[in-house]
């Protein structure tokens, strides 16, 4: 858990420094376009790769120990090649029949869009497949390795080049590369190391087939939706309002889903491999304990995390974003509300995953995307940008409690008490807390004042979150939920 969370405070500084270079060098303009490839590209990768993606992560102890690992990539490899085909006609056939253009030349923003999914998807595989073999080392020294040089050689190229959008993304891919290919070698070395027998011969037949899209299927609908929910309304956005409240918008809320997903990924990192381990058993008793002993790890902390976004808003705009963003500071409260709710149903749907019944994850994401996509332009029209923070944050809330109500169907769970009485008893306290440091030390008389305040608090932060994880992170075994039932 050390070596994870110092790689995440790595992380996160870079990513701190990643939004103050991006917002200082370039316009709004380029931020909202950025938002919109990044936006374009997570809608592939959720729908298309991720679910095969997750069904990797489950099969890979048994692929490994049976020495098939290496036929079954390749397989991976040749679909890998067909969502990019996919991919680059989708978005071709798009601008021909002139249903969205994007503000690139239509061939830049294709080659963009295919090298994002290429060479992202080979960095995270490879990423993921060492940490789930137990390498927590090299895992989190390579995941800092990617962040570090894909923001170096961004920043070089719109330095040498141009400072706009296009080279900004190339330099990041450039990154995702480099460290993929390191990431490889060490994976191929580690799996040499263990002197199995990988020349076993595997047969693609129908029954396999259908056992991967059994499950990948829901998973790519439900992650389809929460894109929806969650990213839809960029295209939106930039039709009804414009490209510059976009990037104005996606740089505060951006801020709260790096913080929120960086906590979510040091909590994924350490307790979803042992999740993932337990569940392998596939014994009811062994799934229904992982999965609670999971959400136990997850929600808590995540919650306190949120609190502390939401108290240091004017501080982290301050700081970390250029001049041209002042006024993302309300957007990042939005973000912080709106990035629970999503963290949260992804921490209930993992029920779901563990009992391979992914059609379970449908109906949760399906709710908040309607309601998504029903309500963002009235609330456009209504309040302007403010609505659709206002639209995601009951969209993700309402996927929230439609998950838990799904859940109740096969598993029924009563919060403990104790868990409940510690996440007020830190939120109260930090919120105290953070009246008496900002009584004590004003963050608007300058950036060093903001970033005094921003410690202190932040060190206030930690400890509390130290304390919520403590037993967890040592015992590795929790009982915050009582299992009542089970199908």
């Amino acid at each position: 858990m050390l070596v994870i969370s110092l790689s995440r405070v790595l992380q996160f500084l870079l990513l701190l420094l990643t939004l103050r270079l991006s917002t200082e060098f370039l316009t709004p303009v380029d931020i909202g376009m950025i938002s919109l490839v990044t936006s374009t590209v997570g809608l592939f990768a959720l729908f298309l790769i991720n679910p095969i993606g997750m069904y990797v992560n489950r099969r890979l102890y048994d692929w490994i120990m049976q020495g098939a690992i290496y036929k079954y990539l390749k397989m991976y490899w040749a679909f890998l090649f067909s969502v990019n085909i996919i991919a680059a006609l989708a978005i071709y056939l798009l601008n021909i029949f002139d249903i969205w253009k994007p503000n690139i030349q239509i061939g830049f923003f294709i080659l963009i869009i295919c090298g994002n999914l290429t060479f992202t998807t080979v960095n995270h595989l490879y990423m993921s497949m060492i940490n789930m073999m137990g390498r927590i080392g090299w895992f989190a020294g390579l995941t800092v390795a990617t962040f570090g040089v894909s923001l170096l050689t961004a920043v070089v190229l719109i330095h040498l080049i141009t400072p706009n959008a296009q080279y900004w993304l190339i330099g990041l891919l450039f990154g995702q590369l480099l460290i993929g290919v390191l990431g490889r070698y060490i994976f191929v070395y580690k799996i040499n190391y263990l002197e199995i027998d990988n020349s076993v011969a595997i047969r693609l037949n129908l029954s396999s087939i259908n056992r991967v899209i059994s499950y990948a299927w829901p998973v790519a609908i439900a992650v389809a939706l929460g894109w929806m929910q969650s990213q839809g309304y960029r295209y939106v956005m930039e039709y009804k309002i414009s490209l510059v409240e976009l990037g104005i918008f996606v740089a505060g809320f951006g801020i709260s889903v790096g913080l929120m997903s960086g906590v979510e990924t040091i909590l994924n990192n350490y307790f979803q491999p042992i999740f993932y381990s337990k569940i392998s058993q596939e014994k009811d008793d062994g799934i229904n304990i992982g999965w609670v002993e999971y959400m136990e790890c997850m929600l808590p902390p995540l919650w306190l995390t949120t609190v502390f976004i939401i108290l240091m808003a004017p501080v982290l705009t301050q700081i970390l974003l250029g001049e041209n963003f002042v006024g993302s500071r309300d957007f990042i409260v939005w973000g912080a509300i709106s990035e629970f709710g999503r963290v949260a149903t992804a921490a209930v749907g993992m029920a779901s995953h563990a009992r391979m019944k992914t059609i379970y994850l449908i109906t949760p994401n399906l709710v908040g995307a309607v309601f998504a996509s029903i309500l963002l332009v009235p609330m456009i029209n209504q309040y302007g940008s403010i609505g659709v923070g206002m639209t995601l944050v009951m969209a993700s809330f309402l996927s929230f409690f439609t998950s838990i109500i799904v859940t109740k169907r096969y598993l029924d769970m009563i919060p403990s008490p104790k868990i409940i009485y510690h996440s007020f008893v830190y939120s109260v306290s930090i919120v105290i807390l953070w009246i008496i440091v900002s009584s004590l030390v004003d963050y608007k008389d300058s950036k060093i004042s903001g970033l005094v305040h921003l410690l202190l608090v932040g060190l206030f932060y930690l400890f509390f979150l130290y304390l919520l994880l403590k037993g967890k992170v040592r015992s590795k075994l929790v009982g915050g939920y009582i299992i009542k039932k089970t199908a």
